[in-house]
């Protein structure tokens, strides 16, 4: 979603100074016109004023990786850390690639090209994603997302969230700013992360009831991979050490798992393929999450 800053900042001066701006020299910039896409500030006047809390994040570890690319210079030390350590958690605990990206020169494309070309340059895969693009060229922002925040995000809250944001961006606060759109992504689901696609939506909600208790998560891939992806993904939802993943590979009907596991793991895995071929993927990783874990 693109969010158009001189708009919004020429709408606020109007509103609260008491009258209508008739003119302008700052030309507004011209807008990508894909139907991809939708303008969150587009019925700002309509708006009213409201008192927004400023977005709060869980207690942080310091990032181990980088998720913020501040090209424009526009976070301090404190700030940016702030911000990096809670993409960091977003990437962890909600399993979502995630970036903030900002910038002064697009190089000639769009806010929605240039966010999509630095996502793909950053990550690949199938997997969950979301970056945020802090624009300082034509101050046309935009929010990239992908598999599960394409599904969770929704237009509403994403709109209100750009709303407050785009204020305090206008206000020089990117921190806030920041942690406000990238907190969206807390409404994605965590325990199970389903980038297959294989269950509806009722098996989804079933399956985060059933591991909301547990340290147990459910990974589904597209392609086929083996038992070192499973891993990969265990050390990175459970950094410390604790914890299961189960994994299931749709090209393949596989099903993996590594963490805490009961002796007979081997067993029940082999006989949750079976399930997988003769019933359902819901089936098989219920009997799974029954029996494997210690």
């Amino acid at each position: 979603m693109i969010f158009l800053r001189n708009i919004f900042f020429i709408v606020i001066i109007a509103v609260f100074s008491g009258f209508i701006l008739c003119d302008c020299s700052e030309k507004v910039p011209e807008m990508d016109n894909s139907d991809d896409f939708s303008v969150s500030g587009e019925n700002i006047e309509t708006e009213t004023e409201t008192v927004t809390e400023n977005p709060t994040s869980p207690e942080l570890e310091h990032a181990e990786g980088v998720y913020v690319y501040d090209n424009a210079n526009l976070l301090n030390k404190n700030d940016f850390d702030k911000c990096n350590d809670y993409a960091e958690f977003l990437y962890e605990n909600y399993l979502i690639n995630t970036a903030v990206v900002t910038v002064s020169s697009l190089d000639g494309q769009t806010p929605a090209e240039f966010a999509e070309k630095s996502y793909n340059e950053l990550y690949d895969g199938d997997e969950s994603g979301l970056l945020l693009l802090i624009n300082d060229d034509t101050y046309v922002d935009f929010l990239c997302k992908k598999g599960n925040c394409t599904e969770y995000i929704s237009d509403d809250d994403e709109k209100s969230a750009f709303y407050t944001a785009t204020r305090e961006i206008v206000d020089n606060d990117y921190k806030s700013a920041v942690l406000r759109i990238m907190k969206l992504a807390e409404s994605c689901p965590q325990y199970v992360f389903d980038n297959a696609g294989i269950f509806s939506d009722d098996e989804k909600n079933e399956l985060m009831q059933v591991l909301k208790n547990k340290n147990i998560s459910v990974v589904t891939v597209k392609e086929k991979s083996e038992k070192k992806l499973c891993e990969q993904y265990r050390k990175r939802i459970y950094s410390d050490g604790r914890g299961c993943v189960i994994m299931i590979d749709s090209q393949s009907g596989g099903i993996f798992a590594d963490g805490d596991l009961s002796k007979d793991a081997d067993i029940v895995l082999a006989e949750a393929e079976n399930t997988i071929a003769s019933d359902s993927y819901m089936t098989a990783v219920m009997s799974v999450i029954d029996k494997i874990s210690v």
